[in-house]
């Protein structure tokens, strides 16, 4: 008989950070960009001329072990932190991860529209 003693839930976070972020688009006057705020809602960003500072709250997640096995995952990097909506548009919706795969030009992470 197996014990379900063995079985635990392992808890994971991923601190604040910060992400300059560089957008390019034919039509920045149709553009909003939002960040996660919290856990719940996103809050619009500002721009300097198409360069956006995207920052991110902590966020936790975690997985259930039991054995050698990993199941019911929630990775915080691959949670939604960024949505750039272009009119009316979803143009874009990142994650930790899909910011960090961008391209980099001097400093800042590259997204075109």
């Amino acid at each position: 008989m197996i014990s379900f003693v063995s079985c635990k839930r392992v808890e994971i976070a991923v601190k604040p950070q910060s992400f300059k972020v560089k957008i390019k688009t034919t039509s920045t006057k149709d553009l909003n960009v939002f960040a996660k705020a919290d856990a719940e809602s996103f809050k619009k960003i500002n721009s300097s001329d198409g360069f956006y500072l995207i920052e991110t709250p902590m966020m936790r997640g975690g997985y259930t072990k039991f054995l050698f096995l990993k199941f019911k995952k929630s990775d915080p990097k691959t949670y939604p932190v960024f949505r750039a909506i272009l009119g009316k548009r979803l143009a874009s919706e990142l994650s930790i991860e899909g910011i960090e795969s961008l391209p980099k030009e001097d400093g800042f992470y590259v997204l075109s529209i």
